[in-house]
């Protein structure tokens, strides 16, 4: 075995192929020479010892010696200079040399696996945690949930209870009275959906559980349509509270907006009751339906409406009367509303001006022959402590003068943070409702709106921003208690 390697590895006419050793850099020599130096600790024949320290000293090295097999080592040895072979000492060299790159690579082996080992712990742990998240998260909507039903519950039977009260102080039936206050008295409460009439099943199985009631159809169907009227009022001023929370003015409820459409009409036909040519009007007047937005109405949107809600076939020439009077009337009551709001804007106007005015008046007499004059009766007025400067005077008086309606930019947006959820709201819609809320409550109509909106905002953010008790973000304010 020895022979034949000999004969492969060590032919005498044949050259040495180069390209199997090359000169290693600095990291690579290092490497190589910490093997040969862990060989040459095992080792225990001293024949072996120079050849380990030509191996430490040789200037090129075999590629992948770590993976290098018996033949090319074989040639790495005859490639030294002045070695001659011998099969003893090779099979012992490789012996060596082999058993420490397999040390190495079961080194190299235990390290990643210790590794991949770490990794799938790391993992574990992190579907651990994961799953503790979910289920935390799980229980925490599990309780959210029954906190927000044990709230609609309580509201319900917020609603329920007020509704009831009202009906009992408002209604004048001896009979009804007596049943609302046997219903006022019941352990359980109606749940009735928003915006929905009771219906009759339910409503007859809710009287039936209460103690001490008789049922009557008559009565009992009147108190059906009280209570869902009630309920649906009820709803209506919840959400108007919550809108004025919010800085929006509240729409009229239905009742109101019946009887403004009501008056209009029959103020309509008293005025130009010559001119109708049937009994539209009155037919108008004894329904409860009124048609939507009626305040800008075209006219066949209200043929439509007297189509479809009085119940009978209207003639052309009547629903175009009808509506030419109705606009006439809309069109005389906004020309009202901008002749007010015009008188307004020329008052506010004038009042500028009459100050701009006086304040100039001030300086040029300061500035004129009469300053010695205006400096002496300062002197008389002023008191020992306060300085009798003329020009200051008048100066603060002008400044200090303020408009007859002062608006906080700091109480409106507490008005606004405290009416949003968490007491917070993003940038745009904060900034939207806050400059809406101080137009609204200073009264003044503006031609330029984007310009002023802008103006207004840099105030409202100089102010805010020295406030502590307001934390704004790029994107969010916050409301700070």
């Amino acid at each position: 075995m020895i022979e034949s390697a000999k004969q492969k590895c060590f032919p005498k006419d044949t050259p040495v192929a180069k390209e199997l050793f090359y000169t290693p850099y600095e990291k690579q020599r290092q490497a190589w020479v910490t093997m040969v130096q862990n060989i040459m600790q095992t080792n225990t024949n001293d024949d072996l010892t120079s050849i380990l320290q030509k191996m430490c000293e040789a200037e090129e090295i075999p590629i992948k010696w770590n993976k290098i097999n018996k033949p090319k080592f074989l040639n790495f040895l005859r490639h030294l200079m002045d070695y001659q072979g011998n099969p003893t000492k090779d099979e012992q060299l490789w012996n060596l040399v082999s058993n420490v790159c397999k040390d190495q690579k079961e080194k190299k082996k235990s390290k990643t696996e210790d590794m991949k080992n770490n990794l799938k712990t790391g993992s574990t742990v992190v579907e651990k945690d994961n799953e503790l998240v979910t289920q935390g998260s799980a229980t925490l909507t599990a309780k959210n949930k029954a906190r927000k039903s044990l709230s609609s519950k309580e509201e319900k039977k917020k609603l329920w209870t007020n509704a009831i009260q009202n009906l009992i102080q408002t209604n004048t039936n001896e009979e009804l009275m007596n049943s609302l206050r046997k219903i006022s008295t019941a352990s359980s409460v109606l749940h009735v959906k928003k915006w929905q009439e009771i219906k009759k099943n339910k409503f007859s199985n809710f009287l039936n559980n209460i103690t001490g009631y008789q049922m009557d159809s008559v009565n009992d169907e009147k108190l059906r349509v009280l209570i869902s009227k009630a309920l649906e009022d009820q709803h209506i001023k919840q959400k108007n509270e919550k809108k004025i929370a919010k800085g929006i003015p509240p729409k009229p409820f239905q009742k109101e907006n019946n009887a403004e459409w009501l008056s209009f009409v029959t103020n309509l036909i008293d005025k130009d009751n010559q001119k109708l040519v049937s009994d539209a009007g009155q037919k108008i007047t004894a329904r409860e339906n009124i048609p939507k937005s009626w305040n800008g109405i075209k006219k066949a949107d209200f043929k439509n409406f007297l189509q479809n809600n009085l119940g009978y076939e209207v003639n052309s020439a009547i629903a175009e009367n009808l509506s030419d009077l109705i606009a006439k009337a809309l069109h005389e009551k906004r020309d009202i509303k901008a002749k007010k709001a015009g008188i307004q804007k020329a008052t506010g106007k004038t009042k500028g001006k009459k100050r701009k005015s006086d304040t100039d008046n001030l300086k040029s007499a300061v500035n004129g022959n009469n300053a010695k004059r205006i400096r002496n009766t300062v002197e008389l007025k002023t008191h020992k402590n306060e300085s009798c400067n003329p020009s200051s005077a008048i100066i603060n008086v002008s400044q200090t003068e303020e408009p007859c309606c002062k608006v906080k930019w700091i109480s409106i947006g507490k008005m606004l943070l405290r009416a949003a959820d968490n007491k917070e709201l993003p940038l745009k819609k904060f900034r939207k409702k806050i400059i809406a809320e101080y137009l609204n409550r200073m009264g003044t109509a503006v031609s330029d709106k984007s310009s002023c909106s802008e103006t207004l905002w840099l105030k409202c953010q100089s102010k805010l921003s020295k406030n502590p008790k307001f934390q704004i973000d790029s994107k969010r304010i916050r409301l700070v208690v």
